[in-house]
């Protein structure tokens, strides 16, 4: 087993932790849909500023309408471009339309679903999942194989743990994820492709050496829990360590372990587990791993002695 993390004395019990997890969730999904409502008011402020100062047809507006249903940035970034390549009654129309275009751009990327937070531990095996509707489903990893990686970003832990059948957590490791403008999304995902020696196509190394070896990938859009730098952000990818990364990639299976990535604290459900296995926090732990395990307190297991 590889990992950083500390011992540190439990101050709540089980059932109050989890209380206490559920609770901070659905103030969550209140933030979240607050967020939306927000966006719908600012859009609808933007339409109306289209309709009225541009003179958009207001024909092309319903029709978008109809065809997205949802009232959503689409419909937005769809009139914008419409305005930028239809409209050319004057120059300074154009200009402005270009920079509405380019803020409801900021706006859609800043909205990125890819950035939301979709996944909620709720116990070691237990996982709230929510779509992007809002939808909650509770996914139940029990008996299965699977990776948990917190991704390195406030509010998580920056770690990875890695979680066999029996529902011991045999591994941990640092790790990094991706950067602004490349954050790693978020979700339950199965390992559908290994490759021991990789070079990015996407971003090859210019010394020509292999930087994604020990690949375990999750998504089809390229995202892979690989060896890399472990305290520098990535392009999306998930960074191990070598040591991590190689352990990891000889005991996880194609098209049968699964990799639950999420935004928020594991480390209160993986704490016991191993302090257990006789790992504890030293000088050379970093700093986000101790505030990781400082954030919430450990959730004792029943059967831990």
């Amino acid at each position: 087993m590889y990992s950083p993390v500390a011992v540190l004395q439990p101050s709540f019990s089980p059932t109050l932790k989890l209380g206490l997890l559920l609770s901070i969730k659905e103030i969550l999904e209140l933030v979240h849909a607050v967020k939306k409502i927000a966006t719908l008011a600012i859009n609808t402020i933007f339409v109306i500023f289209l309709i009225i100062f541009l003179n958009i047809n207001r024909e092309i507006i319903a029709k978008s309408i109809s065809l997205h249903i949802k009232f959503n940035n689409k419909i937005i970034k769809n009139l914008c471009y419409y305005k930028v390549l239809k409209y050319k009654e004057n120059k300074m129309n154009k200009i402005v339309s270009i920079g509405l275009m380019a803020i409801m751009c900021i706006q859609f990327n800043y909205g990125d679903d890819s950035a939301k937070s979709k996944v909620f531990p709720l116990s070691k095996s237990k996982f709230a999942v929510l779509d992007n509707d809002g939808k909650e489903t509770v996914v139940d990893l029990s008996g299965e194989d699977y990776i948990v990686a917190s991704l390195r970003e406030k509010g998580a832990d920056g770690a990875a743990y890695a979680i066999d059948s029996d529902g011991v957590i045999w591994w941990a490791a640092v790790i990094s994820s991706g950067a602004k403008g490349h954050e790693t999304p978020s979700g339950i995902f199965d390992i559908f492709r290994k490759e021991r020696f990789y070079m990015s196509k996407a971003f090859p190394d210019p010394s020509g050496v292999n930087n994604m070896d020990f690949s375990l990938w999750f998504t089809q859009q390229g995202h892979a829990i690989h060896m890399g730098n472990d305290d520098g952000m990535s392009h999306g990818c998930i960074h191990v360590g070598k040591k991590g990364a190689k352990s990891m990639f000889n005991w996880a299976k194609k098209n049968h372990t699964k990799v639950v990535i999420t935004r928020e604290h594991f480390m209160p459900f993986a704490y016991y587990d191993l302090r257990k296995a006789g790992y504890k926090e030293t000088d050379k732990t970093p700093t986000h791993i101790k505030n990781a395990i400082k954030a919430f307190p450990p959730v004792k297991p029943k059967t831990y002695k």
